[in-house]
């Protein structure tokens, strides 16, 4: 029943928050172990994208209530996907071009 699986992810919702900050903790800090590059080139990208990976981590773990709540503000708007979707697109072209071109040497 429908109502049966949205009671149980609200009751949920608290360990899906922690887990998902467990992973982007992980995730970040992973990023920043393998590629920690304050440049003035295109790598900084990488630098900044394991920063916000960490700090979103953190919010969850730290803050799970905070997020339960924001979350849902920030991307309900209409153009939430339209936005976060061309940011990806845009990021995910820049890092491609860049890390896939040849080495001028």
């Amino acid at each position: 029943d429908h109502r049966d699986l949205h009671s149980f992810l609200h009751d949920a919702l608290p360990i899906l928050i922690a887990i998902s900050g467990m992973a982007t903790l992980l995730a970040g800090l992973a990023i920043l172990n393998a590629h920690h590059a304050w440049t003035s080139d295109w790598r900084v990208l990488v630098t900044l994208i394991g920063w916000l990976f960490v700090i979103a981590g953190l919010l969850r773990l730290i803050l799970p209530k905070f997020v339960e709540t924001a979350a849902p503000a920030v991307y309900s708007g209409p153009a939430a996907e339209i936005v976060a979707g061309a940011i990806i697109l845009v990021v995910g072209a820049i890092l491609s071009f860049a890390g896939y071109r040849p080495i001028n040497t």
